[in-house]
């Protein structure tokens, strides 16, 4: 009984982490456009007040958010492989070392002549 709750409890753990990274990544994402939407939509507020177009700072605010969310959305769609995906666990190869050939055989070579 308590090896099973255990592995379960295990499983638990390990789906709440899974949960939180994939979180934390489309935090990560959200923030990312966010940071590159508001300031195109304030250049676009100084440059149309210079130029003399007046509208109403709502609009302005309503297309944020708008470009906001297409831009978090279509990242989300993009890189949905790589923030859905579980961690894979690398295994290190053993890489045999390098030895030379011709070395080994003289000393061999050497074993057979003493011996």
């Amino acid at each position: 009984m308590k090896k099973t709750s255990n592995k379960k409890a295990r499983e638990g753990v390990s789906v709440f982490k899974y949960i939180v990274s994939v979180l934390s990544r489309l935090l990560k994402i959200s923030i990312q456009s966010i940071i590159v939407c508001f300031p195109v939509i304030l250049t676009l507020v100084i440059i149309n007040s210079l130029l003399g177009v007046h509208i109403r700072f709502s609009y302005y605010f309503k297309l944020a958010i708008l470009s906001t969310l297409i831009m978090i959305i279509s990242l989300i769609v993009l890189k949905s492989k790589s923030i859905f995906s579980r961690p894979v666990k690398k295994v290190k190869k053993t890489v045999p070392a390098k030895t030379n050939r011709k070395v080994q055989r003289s000393t061999q070579r050497r074993r057979k002549r003493i011996s």
